[in-house]
């Protein structure tokens, strides 16, 4: 049973970095910072990907308990990011999942708690990265406010007083 857990936490890591490298790509950012625009986030791909997640992760028939406290810590993490701020709807879904997993685990479904609680951290996660995304993007942006305006002042004293 042991063995078959870390395979399924393993999967679980695999999939969470595979979901973030997704999100915030090298090409995506370079693609944002050269044209100086932003396509909004396209969830069917995070929905495709969640739903798998859901299916593989299941539970033995034990509490998920680890699984519980790994949403609710990912939860605590993404408020730390201000993800409540820049993400509130991903916020929403993520505590109304951990709180439906908890009502599962209650009910003795942990199969069912156990797939909620991996998508409350999937959301949670979501969030995370979306603040932190916003929040790169917003100091990027004053980036190159400085610039233009360093720019700017740059040509007014080239221009010789007439």
């Amino acid at each position: 049973m042991n063995a078959i857990n870390v395979k399924n936490l393993n999967l679980w890591k695999a999939l969470q970095c595979f979901l973030f490298i997704w999100t915030i790509s090298k090409h995506e950012l370079r693609r944002i910072i050269m044209t100086r625009e932003y396509q909004p986030f396209k969830p069917f791909k995070a929905l495709l990907l969640l739903s798998a997640v859901s299916m593989l992760g299941g539970c033995g028939g034990h509490p998920p308990i680890d699984k519980i406290s790994a949403a609710e810590q990912a939860l605590n993490q993404a408020n730390l990011t201000e993800g409540d701020t820049y993400a509130p709807l991903e916020m929403r879904v993520a505590q109304d999942k951990l709180n439906q997993a908890k009502a599962a685990m209650d009910n003795e479904e942990y199969e069912k708690a156990a797939a909620l609680a991996d998508e409350a951290s999937v959301n949670a996660d979501l969030a995370a990265v979306k603040a932190d995304s916003a929040r790169t993007t917003n100091k990027l942006d004053g980036l190159k406010r400085s610039i233009d305006s360093l720019r700017h002042e740059l040509g007014m004293k080239m221009q010789p007083d007439q």
